[in-house]
């Protein structure tokens, strides 16, 4: 058991670097610095995913509300390759690298764009719900701050 431990720490360890280095590589291709503008994209571009595609017509929400947002032009094949360097494979993605600096605003922000994002390609399905727990506890968004919600994401 004691052998294990180390392994195992190493094993997080690499996975941990791995998703810094695939985060800043999205932050390349985006044009933005980290903050509360890359955070929002980047959340979008976790939830252009459904299933194991991208939903095209969740990609072009996604570059809508990018592009009023932020005042970006953002073509849909740009948020493409973006979402094509999310963290997929194994663990789940984790989201409270995002909370840190961000206002309570900021963050119900990302997460109004997500949602908005999910719900391109008709009603959220449970793992848009999953999706979307994971998301408001990485951010730290106070359950109360939902509102109705709660009950619709059963958090």
């Amino acid at each position: 058991m004691a052998a294990f431990l180390p392994v195992a720490l190493v094993g997080v360890l690499a996975i941990w670097r791995l998703r810094r280095r695939r985060r800043a590589l999205r932050r390349r291709i985006t044009g933005l610095p980290d903050g509360p503008r890359f955070r929002m994209v980047d959340a979008m571009c976790h939830a252009v995913w459904a299933e194991r595609r991208i939903d095209p017509e969740r990609l072009r929400r996604a570059a809508d509300i990018a592009r009023d947002t932020i005042g970006m032009d953002f073509q849909p094949d740009r948020l493409r390759e973006a979402a094509m360097r999310v963290d997929r494979g194994g663990l789940p993605p984790g989201f409270r690298w995002m909370r840190h600096g961000l206002t309570p605003a900021e963050k119900m922000v990302i997460f109004n764009a997500t949602i908005s994002v999910l719900l391109a390609d008709g009603p959220l399905s449970s793992a848009d719900r999953k999706f979307l727990r994971r998301l408001v506890r990485g951010l730290g968004v106070p359950s109360d701050d939902l509102g109705d919600l709660n009950r619709v994401l059963s958090l």
